[in-house]
């Protein structure tokens, strides 16, 4: 069994799963990581130019692979798993746990990450505003609402207390 954590970006997934992968013993495996490493081979390799249709199947051949996978945190941060049709292989073998957060918190949290990589030699200029993100909620949270097994809502929480309520959560339902 897989622990999914999916959410909008910016509500933490791959800091969160890596916390709680390292608390219970699981690998830590984020999806996003593994979708850009499999269309740099692609494009190393040759096999065309990088477009929609070969982003969505090289997510739908890592959500595949890790669905097969047994033990594993996976931040599933975005909304790759909506364009993938792997939401039943992904249910079928895993728990999918919902990271909630306001618009508010989303802009934040952006703006937060982009100031550490620019921190860390990375120039990275995105305006984002807490607008566009509220409309784009608007949009994404009913796709949520319908997969997701459980939910967190992250707003207000650090990573250690976004972890915390997810072993409570979990510790809960057994």
């Amino acid at each position: 069994m897989n622990l999914y954590l999916v959410g909008f970006r910016g509500t933490g997934a791959p800091a969160v799963g890596r916390k709680l992968a390292g608390r219970v013993g699981f690998t830590f495996v984020d999806v996003q990581e593994l979708i850009v490493k499999r269309l740099e081979e692609t494009a190393a390799a040759g096999e065309g130019s990088v477009g929609a249709g070969m982003i969505e199947a090289a997510a739908a051949e890592v959500f595949r692979m890790v669905a097969a996978l047994n033990g594993c945190v996976v931040a599933a941060e975005g909304d790759m798993i909506f364009k993938t049709g792997m939401i039943p292989v992904i249910k079928e073998r895993g728990i999918i746990l919902w990271l909630k957060a306001s618009g508010r918190t989303i802009v934040k949290r952006i703006e937060e990450s982009m100031a550490d990589r620019f921190a860390n030699g990375r120039a990275i200029t995105v305006h984002v505003n807490e607008r566009d993100i509220d409309a784009a909620l608007l949009d994404v949270v009913p796709l949520y609402e319908d997969v997701a097994d459980f939910s967190v809502d992250t707003d207000g929480l650090d990573i250690d207390g976004v972890a915390d309520a997810i072993w409570a959560l979990l510790w809960q339902k057994g």
